[in-house]
């Protein structure tokens, strides 16, 4: 170490010192023409309180003629038809529809306030309609009323410096913000020239034509036009990826703005990012993160599955790390997601019913990579996968497409891969191909179609539907209905109950034999799921095509896995309402990626694994409060082979099950505190990998053992991490999970 000489000049002494050394690098740096590539994402610099105080909240009026409306006495109903020009705003998350009558807005708070009586209102797509005690007349001025909703922020959490405003349109949400006729939007920070601004742009005219009216967005610096595109109608409007030259630089004195020409245009920003070129930096790998739901393990060649249903899948499984040994945390899709985003056991997340949305102060998997610089895309197919249900946080861009068919998945996943900024990416693809209906298309009845039997199980499983419906309404004097015939036979009742109803009836029909009538019906259920699996193989391939037409697929790490598997009556259960058997808990678990190699793990995972395995692979740090750990760094020892898993049962009391080496133990959750309820099962997987010898009997000492062993780690997983919330859920929503199965009759 360089010692003071109290005869040298101060200077000097200042140059051979460590604070010299600091002084000399700075002034270098700063002297330096090269800087370093940056991104500055305008969302999280909007100021919405800043916004608000200097324009009036947009809004869109449209009048109720008198003659509109109409009196029902019976029902004590005043009733107007919806202006047509009115409906299609009615359902659109931009806008949020009132009611204002003799001048007044009418909501629960305010509708005593008016000069008339009014007891309820409501606004449909169709109609206004508005229920009164006694018939007053309907005062001459009322209108339908459409203000703008301007959005929302999420607190951050303690790893992020700031998080962005939130805003949806359509089926997106994502980091945005509004521009209305009185709304432009400013923003006064630094943005050096030859910058590129990117972004995501969908257009609302939200009022009838104006006739001659300028309609159209723009952007400019300061009063410098940059950039301007029509809005000319509604029809020829949509969600536009744009990437906008910004020449000049922009700051406290020419902000960058955005505004919307038109007494009637609504523009949302989605994903707006400034990219800054220069000094690039380490690039970090690409992440794609794919759930199949309900893909159970043996699906697969690699597996023990049948190599001609999924030949895409199987080649990608001989690409890849394999784990052998990997379990769902949940037999069904809220709580099992959950643990996958949110790196949580089910009760320590709390989404563990319908209606239950996990508390923003847990922190996600995709909150880490955005903080770690990654633009983060989520394109999924909706209703439990939802921001619904607060999974979105995190995703730059949600995307919920409310599919069953995983078409759209991957052509959006193609417009991911290429809004390329610069940025890693982080893409999170979820799929309900593979989930009832089990849908499939010409080309896979084309190629499988024999080899599957699917019209005659088609055939066999509408005929075992209907006569169910029949049998139903016969019981409740209500009509049949018209619901898919795969999820006719939901809920997921007892399906001994349903056989000693319907085979005879099928029998009689000559439809099947009465020795294997049941066994009939369990391969026809699962010779269509395996269709709708041969079709997800067949729009995966499309993606890994894609990834290697666009030179990605050498340095991209691909993560398949699902949330939970399907039963067929191996125990007397279907699809997957309860149980925790391997046919519903244990899932495939395959990743690729640069420097990874291929082959087999022997080791236990766990879907709560799976959050601090991809940070670990893109060296992000993890989350100190996450249940799981890497499964490429996983401690050596009992926890090596150690998974629980839950059902989270909502027609019966909830059970888990642990796996410890070998050995499968199943027990009711009251069994932990209970030690007086004993556990239903014992199994040896390395032995009886079907689950047929149950031990429980035989072997009960072990049951205790591994029990007692695990009781402080299992008493840990059930101990909430927060308080979860009320989700609430539209009527579109409810029907959409009822399309799948899991809400209705």
């Amino acid at each position: 170490m360089h010692s003071r000489n109290a005869s040298e000049p101060f200077w000097l002494q200042l140059i051979g010192s460590r604070w010299g050394i600091f002084l000399a690098a700075w002034l270098l740096a700063a002297c330096s023409d090269e800087k370093p590539e940056r991104w500055i994402k305008l969302a999280h610099h909007y100021d919405p309180i800043e916004a608000a105080m200097s324009a009036p909240l947009d809004s869109f009026r449209f009048s109720i003629p008198d003659e509109r409306w109409i009196w029902k006495e019976d029902a004590k109903l005043w009733s107007a038809p919806m202006d047509p020009r009115v409906a299609a705003l009615r359902s659109h998350h931009t806008l949020t529809p009132s009611l204002e009558v003799d001048g007044r807005i009418l909501t629960k708070q305010s509708r005593a306030d008016t000069t008339f009586s009014i007891d309820k209102f409501w606004i449909s797509k169709k109609r206004v309609t508005l229920a009164q005690g006694s018939h007053d007349p309907i005062p001459s001025s009322s209108s339908i009323v459409f203000t703008m909703d301007s959005g929302k922020r999420i607190a951050p959490k303690p790893f992020e410096t700031s998080t962005a405003w939130r805003v949806s349109s359509g089926s997106t949400i994502a980091d945005g913000f509004r521009v209305g006729p009185n709304s432009p939007v400013e923003f006064f920070i630094p943005i050096e020239a030859n910058s590129t601004l990117r972004l995501s742009l969908d257009y609302l005219v939200a009022g009838p034509n104006a006739g001659d009216e300028r309609r159209s967005f723009q952007i400019l610096a300061g009063e410098q036009l940059l950039f301007e595109q029509p809005a000319d109608d509604l029809e020829q409007l949509g969600n536009n990826r744009l990437a906008i030259d910004l020449p000049v630089s922009l700051g406290p004195r020419r902000p960058l703005r955005f505004r919307v020409q038109g007494s009637d245009v609504i523009a949302t920003i989605h994903s707006p990012v400034i990219h800054t070129p220069g000094t690039k930096v380490a690039a970090k790998r690409d992440v794609i993160f794919i759930s199949a739901d309900t893909f159970r393990a043996d699906n697969l060649a690699c597996y023990g599955g049948d190599p001609q249903i999924a030949p895409h899948l199987n080649q990608f499984a001989e690409q890849s790390v394999r784990f052998e040994n990997s379990w769902s945390a949940a037999i069904w899709t809220l709580p099992s997601h959950a643990s996958l985003l949110l790196g949580l056991y089910p009760y320590e997340h709390g989404s563990v019913h319908t209606s239950a949305f996990a508390s923003p102060e847990l922190p996600s998997l995709a909150e880490h990579m955005s903080a770690a610089g990654y633009r983060t895309v989520a394109v999924t197919d909706g209703r439990y996968v939802s921001d619904t249900y607060g999974l979105d946080r995190g995703f730059e861009s949600f995307l919920k497409l409310n599919a069953l068919s995983a078409d759209d998945t991957i052509r959006n996943a193609f417009d991911a891969l290429d809004a390329d900024d610069g940025r890693p990416l982080f893409l999170f693809l979820h799929s309900y191909q593979v989930h009832t209906p089990y849908y499939h298309s010409e080309e896979t009845r084309q190629r499988l179609g024999k080899k599957l039997r699917l019209s005659e199980s088609k055939q066999l499983i509408a005929d075992v539907g209907r006569t169910l419906l029949e049998l139903r309404a016969q019981e409740t004097a209500k009509g049949a209905g018209g619901r898919n015939a795969i999820n006719s036979l939901l809920p997921r009742e007892d399906w001994s109950g349903i056989f000693n109803r319907v085979l005879p009836v099928l029998v009689e029909a000559g439809a099947v034999s009465a020795d294997s009538g049941r066994e009939e019906v369990a391969r026809c259920i699962e010779r269509l799921y395996l269709g709708g699996l041969a079709e997800f193989d067949a729009q995966i391939g499309r993606l890994f095509d894609g990834l290697k037409s666009r030179g990605k697929e050498q340095d991209t790490f691909v993560l398949l896995t699902s949330d939970h598997g399907e039963a067929f009556d191996e125990h007397g259960l279907y699809f997957h309402s309860r149980g925790t058997w391997d046919e519903v808990l244990r899932v495939p678990l395959l990743i690729r990626g640069p420097g990874l190699g291929a082959g087999a793990h022997t080791q236990a995972a766990s879907g709560v694994d799976i959050a601090p395995t991809i940070t670990s692979l893109v060296d992000v740090n993890p989350d100190s409060g996450w249940s799981g750990h890497s499964l490429f760094s996983h401690p050596a020892g009992p926890e090596a082979q150690f998974v629980v898993g839950f059902d989270c049962a909502r027609l019966e009391e909830p059970s888990l099950m642990l796996i410890d080496g070998p050995w499968k133990l199943s027990t009711p959750l009251a069994s932990i505190d209970d030690s007086a309820i004993a556990p239903r099962s014992l199994f040896n997987l390395e032995a009886d990998p079907g689950e047929q010898r149950n031990l429980i009997q035989s072997d009960p000492e072990r049951a205790t053992l591994l029990l007692d062993r695990w009781r402080s780690t299992i008493e840990a997983s059930l101990v909430g991490r927060a308080t979860a919330m009320e989700a609430v859920l539209s009527q579109k929503e409810l029907l959409d999970l009822e399309a799948l199965g899991y809400i209705g009759e």
